[in-house]
């Protein structure tokens, strides 16, 4: 703009329009999706056959859905974030609004730029914690689940689903109100914890094999 401002919203194409997009690419990864899987799939069942014979097959299965659930949990957690900036009229590279707060004590006489917490733009930076909070967090979680589906097999689904639950509840509520996080974060957290101490629990009687 002419007075150096940024606009309120992103600048959409005239051409096509994110969903259009998002339209097209389903296309293209439909048709890859069937491709590589019509070329591969004797392979697969080759696989199995071997795997199986290995006691491998179900470890591997169960690591896929895994990752599935996580990835599903994850795009779930974004999507709550999405919508809050939307309704804040917030530019996608701003992953937070912040004002400056001044304070009346002598020691703390310099200004501080601090998120705001209130109205749509708290509702914004409270969902968009909830996805960073994640982040911090989600290559061990999933590492964790992979590496214990080893020796659990389908069982690492009772922790992972209480992760998907959890991660999901949580960005819910934080986005509502920080006093609410708590209980979709002790979900999480349970089956994070559950996962974490299994694996140590094996790699323990490993020690004694």
């Amino acid at each position: 703009m002419k007075d150096g401002t940024a606009p309120s919203t992103p600048p959409t194409s005239s051409l096509m329009s994110f969903r259009n997009m998002a339209i097209v690419a389903l296309i293209f990864v439909s048709g890859i999706v069937a491709f590589v899987f019509s070329m591969c799939v004797e392979d697969f069942e080759k696989l199995h056959v071997n795997l199986d014979a290995l006691g491998l097959w179900k470890p591997l299965m169960a690591s896929y859905w895994c990752v599935f659930i996580i990835v599903a949990a994850s795009k779930v957690v974004g999507k709550n974030a999405s919508k809050a900036r939307k309704a804040a009229v917030v530019q996608r590279m701003d992953q937070y609004v912040y004002e400056i707060e001044t304070s009346a004590d002598s020691s703390e006489a310099r200004p501080k730029a601090v998120l705001r917490y209130s109205g749509l733009d708290g509702e914004f930076n409270r969902a968009q914690r909830a996805v960073n909070n994640w982040q911090e967090n989600r290559d061990i979680e999933l590492c964790t689940l992979m590496l214990l589906s080893i020796a659990v097999g389908y069982y690492v689904l009772i922790p992972t689903i209480f992760m998907f639950v959890g991660r999901i509840v949580f960005a819910r509520d934080y986005k509502v109100a920080v006093s609410k996080r708590v209980p979709g974060f002790v979900v999480a957290q349970t089956g994070n914890y559950t996962a974490i101490i299994l694996l140590l629990t094996f790699a323990i009687k490993g020690l004694t094999l």
